[in-house]
C-alpha cells in the first residue's frame, strides 16, 4: 500500500507540471511512478497468494490477475506491461523496440550491471504517431525463483505447463535479468 501511495503522491505533482508538452524527464518520472505502483501491487498479490495457498495459488494469481493489475495502472494515456527475452506468456513477446532494449540490457548485465538499475527511454514514431517509450529491467528476486528458477517442483512444472504450454521463463538464477517493465504513451497523432 505504501509504495502505491508514494507513487501517486509523486505522479500527481508531475502530471500537473507536465501540462500538454511534458519533457522526457517528466515522462520518465511518471513512468517510474507507474512501475512502482504496478510492481508493488503485483508483488503484494503474489506474496499474499504464496502465504495463503503456496506456489499453486501464486501461479493462479499471476495468470488471472497480473493483466488486470497492469490494466488498472494503464491510465492517463499510459500503457504498462511486462516483457522478457524468455517469455512465459506468448502475448507478452517483445516488440522490435523492446527486443532491442532487452538485448542491450542483457549485454549490460553480462558486465555486472544490476538488472533493476537498467532504464532506457526514447520518443518513437510508429505509423505517423509519436510515442514515448520507457523500459526498466526486472531482476530475478528470491520470490521469483519458485516458478522462474532452475529446480522447480514437479507440481509447479505441471501447473505452468497447463497455464503456459509455450513457457520459456524458467531456469533463472537470483540476480538474473528476468525481463522488463515496458511503458508507452501516445504523445502526438
Amino acid at each position: 500500500m505504501l509504495p502505491t501511495l508514494l507513487a501517486v503522491l509523486i505522479a500527481l505533482p508531475l502530471s500537473a507540471l507536465a501540462g500538454e508538452n511534458p519533457t522526457d524527464t517528466e515522462l520518465e518520472q511518471q513512468a517510474r511512478a507507474k512501475i512502482l505502483a504496478f510492481s508493488g501491487e503485483l508483488k503484494q498479490a503474489l506474496s499474499s497468494a504464496m502465504q495463503a495457498g503456496g506456489i499453486e495459488q501464486a501461479i493462479h494469481v499471476c495468470h488471472e490477475k497480473a493483466g488486470e493489475i497492469a490494466q488498472r495502472h494503464s491510465e492517463s494515456g499510459w500503457h504498462i506491461a511486462r516483457t522478457s527475452h524468455r517469455v512465459r506468456n506468448p502475448a507478452n513477446r517483445p516488440d522490435p523496440w523492446e527486443q532491442q532494449q532487452l538485448q542491450h540490457f542483457l549485454k549490460q548485465t553480462g558486465t555486472g550491471v544490476a538488472p533493476n538499475s537498467l532504464r532506457v527511454s526514447s520518443r518513437v514514431e510508429l505509423e505517423g504517431n509519436v510515442y514515448f517509450r520507457y523500459m526498466q529491467g526486472i531482476g530475478t528476486e528470491s520470490l521469483c525463483l519458485a516458478c522462474h528458477g532452475k529446480d522447480l517442483a514437479p507440481a509447479t512444472q505441471a501447473l505452468l505447463q497447463e497455464y503456459y504450454p509455450q513457457d520459456q521463463a524458467t531456469g533463472f538464477s537470483l540476480g538474473d535479468l528476468r525481463g522488463a517493465f515496458s511503458l508507452s504513451k501516445l504523445l502526438e497523432q
